[in-house]
């Protein structure tokens, strides 16, 4: 099984678990309350902001990403997927789940967004992560991880902020993965 002729799938974060903590610590308030309305405005930048991170995601896999064919789901589905679901869970170009879009028996991998242990990677920062169809970490020589984080990241740090900042390292990120994968697919056909 190959990558290249398979499908990489992207699991997109919700937040879910943070919007229900939030929601329930706000049924134990009075409503209108200033901590009510807190929790409330809470709710809605944690909602602003995994959708705002999800389209740059997306942008980002969309212009840089070309090794293999690639899908999106969110992460709340992901039960779905290692349980053999391969329709009716992914994403089209509206973040909206669509029928259509299937994987089939196609070989896949799935990629996230977040950290792993420093003995595994140079950086415990934020970093795109693959796993096998079973959620395991890949390891080497396939490439594992691409890193969110670079020299050049940080002097953007200085001069760019939130979503600018968000943008630009995951653009870098993708652009990362994707020359790691075409060098790994390289060795493969070098070796063999």
């Amino acid at each position: 099984m190959n990558l290249k002729d398979g499908v990489l799938v992207v699991r997109l974060r919700t937040q879910t678990n943070k919007i229900n903590k939030l929601k329930e610590w706000m049924a134990g308030e009075t409503p209108g309350t200033p901590v009510y309305q807190r929790l409330e405005d809470q709710i809605e930048e944690v909602k602003t902001e995994v959708a705002s991170e999800n389209r740059i995601v997306r942008k980002a896999f969309g212009d840089l990403y070309q090794y293999s064919d690639v899908l999106f789901f969110f992460d709340t589905l992901a039960n779905a997927l290692k349980e053999g679901k391969t329709s009716g869970i992914f994403l089209n170009e509206n973040m909206e789940v669509d029928p259509a879009l299937k994987l089939g028996d196609r070989f896949y991998l799935v990629a996230g967004v977040g950290s792993i242990p420093s003995s595994e990677a140079a950086s415990s920062q934020e970093q795109i992560i693959i796993y096998d169809r079973n959620y395991n970490l890949m390891t080497d020589p396939f490439p594992g991880y691409s890193r969110k984080f670079s020299i050049l990241s940080l002097f953007k740090s200085f001069f760019l902020t939130g979503e600018e900042l968000l943008r630009f390292k995951t653009r870098e990120s993708v652009e990362w993965l994707n020359r790691k994968f075409t060098r790994y697919s390289g060795r493969l056909r070098n070796s063999g």
